[in-house]
């Protein structure tokens, strides 16, 4: 690449050449050489773009796209529903969705994510709609998560304990925790889905 690449592709006619020329002609292949390397594609073609496309990939997209309702907004809805949330925000948590929104786990323990500016998101229970739900006692002979969806399916055991429903179980939220792994949590709480859907017929 040289002066001469750049000229053939900007300057392919020299000034003097259009000096009889019509002032229009000269205007018009200033801005069209300009357009061609600095805006190929007019804005209006993007109107019906997904949203993706014209923001910076951030915490803000993974957001909209995996966690588009806070948890707490939903502490009244079924089971179904809650699951159904958690399942969405861990699928966000595969490596390839936080790698699509240029997202990172933090290193070391895995409780949080964030983009590149440093915003981030905590994956704990004030995230979780199951936990939001059921984590606390409403009763006195209550247990933690003793009514949850996904702690009944592992056995009356909560995501954070291990257990021995499929043999060897380790707790699911720890797995995450240790090697930023989702996809057991992501194994239980499909299975707890099946469950809670079968209860409510559907």
């Amino acid at each position: 690449m040289s002066i001469e690449t750049w000229k053939k592709e900007f300057y392919s006619v020299e000034a003097g050449i259009l000096n009889s020329a019509a002032d229009v002609v000269l205007l018009e292949m200033s801005i069209e050489t300009w357009k061609k390397e600095f805006y190929s594609v007019e804005a209006g073609i993007l109107n019906s773009a997904a949203d993706v496309v014209l923001l910076e990939m951030s915490i803000e997209t993974w957001k909209k796209e995996f966690y588009s309702v806070e948890a707490g907004i939903l502490n009244s809805a079924a089971d179904v529903v809650l699951l159904e949330h958690s399942i969405k925000k861990w699928e966000g948590l595969q490596t390839e969705n936080l790698e699509r929104h240029e997202l990172r786990a933090t290193p070391r323990r895995y409780d949080r994510i964030e983009d590149v500016e440093g915003a981030g998101f905590y994956i704990n229970s004030a995230s979780c709609s199951l936990c939001v739900r059921y984590l606390f006692p409403k009763g006195a002979n209550d247990r933690r998560c003793g009514n949850c969806p996904l702690s009944k399916v592992r056995g009356d055991a909560a995501c954070d304990e291990d257990a021995d429903v499929d043999g060897d179980d380790p707790a699911p939220f720890n797995v995450w925790g240790l090697a930023a792994n989702p996809e057991p949590m992501l194994h239980w709480l499909r299975k707890a889905l099946k469950v809670a859907m079968l209860k409510e017929g559907k």
